[in-house]
């Protein structure tokens, strides 16, 4: 030490320097808490895997590293919006006064422009203080910085109104450092994040295909997917959406959550909606708030205050075939572009559920088919040809001199196989053409006798006789069921009968409908029944045929209409 020095030391009073010498001391403690304080909000943030624990440690170790009165964090999306905001320090009250989010403009907008800290000791006297809030608590000293993880940007940070002054520098160091540890313990809080969403999802995922790949899984697999894809995404809503029958239509097929006993089976036009979006592009889409994208309001928005919204194709073989739609109420975060990623293969599995499904509602119906001619060949094959000899055994019999009522009743047992044989020839039919729609004559006269059983109380007797599949093309089956249809229905409705048989003959040329019954009888000539036998009548006039109505044996009518086919 030089004299010069010596003396200046020597010239300061002893109080003094002890005093500077205990103010320092003091100072190198504080820093020194501060800098255990600033280990330890870094050691809890970073050994948390909870993202929404380590944003909420994060925002109250920042505000009590610098004794600040207020403290807010944003983290954003992959979009850049915001995805996360927390607070400390404002009483719920003031929190429900604030309402809104903060918008990024004015003075919060400025960090993302400027990578370097903005510290204010006054925040009125800056020219960008905008963004805040309505009722947002008056600030004072301000202090704002990026919070990232290496070079990307992952939210921001604010501290308002530290308690004994302004923000220093020492405070600006601290904070950037700790939101240096807060970045990547976020980064890695949110990895873990969507790592167990992934898990989840993929979870699902095979449990869907395990049910898709069961012969009988017992349940709906469109309701589960879509119950499990509205769990899986966190949303209030989701619906499934099928093109309708008029051109440009949806009806929703299957919905489950808010508003599903409304939605489901409701049908809509989904021009220019996110809808017709999946269906056109065979991709997924998301908005962040619907009502903000009035193009996209479709059929959900009639149902709930929906928001964020999401809609995912049904992409088969045959290309987009419906679509997902799943939705979040009004005011809730959006979706983010994972979220849609793994919904999509949940698009995927609603569409090979329902190629699954028709292709074994097909397979059953090949394999039911199958057995129906197995069994009409059985029967053609067997049970008719012994019928048939039986019958001719039972014709050459009659020659034989004996009792003189042995040919009568021999003669009446050949008539009813005859008539076996005519009604299994009709079954065989019947089994050959079961599960498609009637288009031949004896098929239409079987469905509309089958249909009005129920009105007669017993099933009548039907018989079919000669090359009625050859005039498929000429008889008028429209006038032949118009007359099966207006005679069984007087028996049903006026005759009282207890039996009734309806005979369809063909012999080349003439075709007849032949309809008998036990009831009671012919009527007055103002008998209800007239109006409708003369429609018949005019029927077989423009097909130049006859109608006739007598008395059945022993008791009962008969009704017998009969027309030319031309050749």
């Amino acid at each position: 030490m030089s004299p010069g020095s010596t003396s200046t030391l020597e010239s300061v009073p002893f109080d003094t320097l002890l005093h500077q010498l205990v103010g320092r001391a003091g100072e190198m403690l504080v820093s020194r808490e501060r800098l255990h304080h600033l280990m330890r909000a870094t050691v809890e943030i970073v050994g948390e895997l909870d993202l929404a624990l380590v944003l909420r440690h994060a925002v109250e170790s920042a505000r009590d590293l610098v004794d600040a009165r207020f403290a807010a964090l944003g983290v954003l999306d992959s979009d850049g919006g915001l995805e996360h905001f927390l607070h400390a320090g404002i009483d719920a009250e003031t929190v429900a006064a604030i309402g809104d989010l903060p918008t990024y403009c004015g003075l919060l907008g400025a960090v993302f422009d400027d990578p370097r800290p903005i510290r204010l000791d006054d925040v009125a006297e800056d020219e960008r203080a905008t963004g805040f809030p309505p009722h947002h608590p008056r600030m004072t000293s301000f202090l704002g910085l990026p919070i990232r993880s290496g070079d990307d940007f992952v939210g921001q940070l604010y501290l308002a109104d530290r308690e004994g002054g302004t923000f220093t520098a020492e405070d600006v160091e601290l904070v950037s450092a700790f939101a240096a540890t807060a970045g990547t313990a976020i980064e890695k809080a949110r990895l873990h994040e969507q790592a167990q969403a992934r898990q989840r999802w993929l979870l699902a995922s095979a449990e869907i295909s395990g049910m898709l790949l069961a012969p009988d899984s017992g349940s709906d697999p469109l309701q589960v997917i879509i119950e499990k894809i509205c769990e899986l995404a966190d949303a209030d809503l989701a619906t499934l959406v099928l093109p309708a029958e008029d051109p440009g239509s949806f009806e929703v097929a299957v919905a489950t959550g808010r508003g599903s006993d409304q939605l489901r089976g409701m049908q809509s036009s989904e021009e220019n909606t996110m809808v017709e979006q999946a269906m056109a592009t065979g991709r997924g889409s998301r908005v962040e708030a619907v009502e903000d994208e009035h193009r996209f309001e479709g059929h959900v928005s009639r149902v709930a205050e929906v928001g964020p919204l999401m809609t995912v194709p049904l992409s088969g073989q045959q290309g987009a075939q419906g679509a997902i739609i799943v939705g979040r109420m009004s005011g809730r975060r959006g979706f983010t572009a994972a979220d849609l990623e793994l919904a999509e293969a949940f698009g995927i599995h609603a569409a090979i559920a329902r190629e699954l499904a028709s292709a074994r509602a097909d397979q059953q119906r090949l394999t039911l088919m199958k057995d129906r001619s197995r069994i009409a060949r059985d029967l053609h094959d067997h049970v008719i040809q012994r019928l048939f000899a039986a019958g001719l055994t039972m014709q050459s019999m009659t020659k034989i001199e004996g009792a003189p009522d042995f040919s009568d009743r021999l003669g009446t047992v050949i008539a009813d196989i005859d008539a076996t044989i005519r009604q299994i020839r009709a079954s065989i039919h019947q089994l050959e053409n079961a599960g498609s729609p009637p288009t031949d004559v004896t098929s239409i006269v079987r469905e509309i006798v089958d249909q009005l059983s129920p009105d007669l109380g017993f099933a009548p007797c039907v018989h079919f006789d000669g090359p009625l599949g050859t005039v498929v093309a000429a008889a008028p089956t429209d006038a032949i069921a118009a007359v099966v249809r207006e005679a069984v229905t007087n028996v049903a409705k006026h005759a009282r009968a207890t039996s009734l048989e309806v005979d369809l003959r063909f012999d080349g040329h003439e075709l007849t409908v032949d309809v008998s019954d036990d009831g009671v009888g012919l009527g007055a000539n103002d008998d209800p029944r007239r109006s409708g036998l003369n429609n018949l009548q005019r029927r077989a006039d423009i097909w130049g045929g006859t109608l006739t109505l007598t008395a059945n044996e022993p008791h009962g009518t008969r009704l017998v209409w009969t027309i030319s086919v031309p050749e």
